[in-house]
This record gives structure tokens, C-alpha cells and sequence, in this order.
């Protein structure tokens, strides 16, 4: 289930999923099961400096994911983002400044 609000000045998404440990897909793949995932990320894209050749604006003050096992619920992954300045320009693409922090396969680590 998601709630996804794009447009060209505010970009805010909202995702939450599910997927039981013996779930088995007859048509599909999966690339994990026994989940429990968790998605927020918001983007700010204001037009204010196109006289001066930047098209866009970039801002995302934060973006996160979280997958944590459905059956015990213990953390398995965590990712946050933050984008606090990045532009696009109006002849070539543009940049952007971008923190990342991940936490990947935190249950091998505590056992």
C-alpha cells in the first residue's frame, strides 16, 4: 500500500508493505520474503533561479527505508538520505549533494 503525491514543486511519497515468510508467488518472483518495509521520502523541486540558466532546485530533506523480519521484527536493513542542495540546469544536468546513511544486515551482526 502506497501513498504517492508527485508534482513539479512537491514530491511526497509514503509506502508501507508486507510479506508473510511462507508466501510463495505461483506467477512472479520475490527478492526476499518475511518482511515488513517501511518507505517515506519527500522532495522539495522550487523554480527559483531560471534567469540565471539552473532550471531546478533540489531539495530532499529526508528519505528513509526500513525492512525489519515479520516474524520477530527485529531491524534487518535502514536507509536515510538526505539532499539538502542540488540543481538542474537548463544545458546540462546539473548536481546534487547527497548523505546517505545505510545499515545492512544488522541480525548477522548482533548474533
Amino acid at each position: 500500500m502506497f501513498v504517492d503525491y508527485p508534482n513539479d514543486l512537491v514530491d511526497n511519497f509514503i509506502g508501507v508493505r508486507s510479506i508473510q515468510q511462507d508466501y510463495n508467488p505461483e506467477l512472479g518472483f520475490l527478492e526476499r520474503t518475511n518482511f515488513d518495509n517501511v518507505r517515506w521520502f519527500f522532495r522539495y523541486t522550487p523554480r527559483w533561479f531560471t534567469k540565471y540558466g539552473i532550471r531546478q532546485m533540489y531539495f530532499r530533506p529526508w528519505g528513509f527505508e526500513l525492512y525489519r523480519t515479520h516474524t520477530a521484527g527485529e531491524l534487518e536493513s535502514f536507509l536515510n538520505e538526505t539532499r539538502p542542495l542540488g540543481f538542474l540546469l537548463k544545458a546540462v544536468n546539473g548536481l546534487n549533494i547527497t548523505f546517505i546513511n545505510s545499515l545492512i544486515g544488522l541480525m548477522l551482526l548482533s548474533t
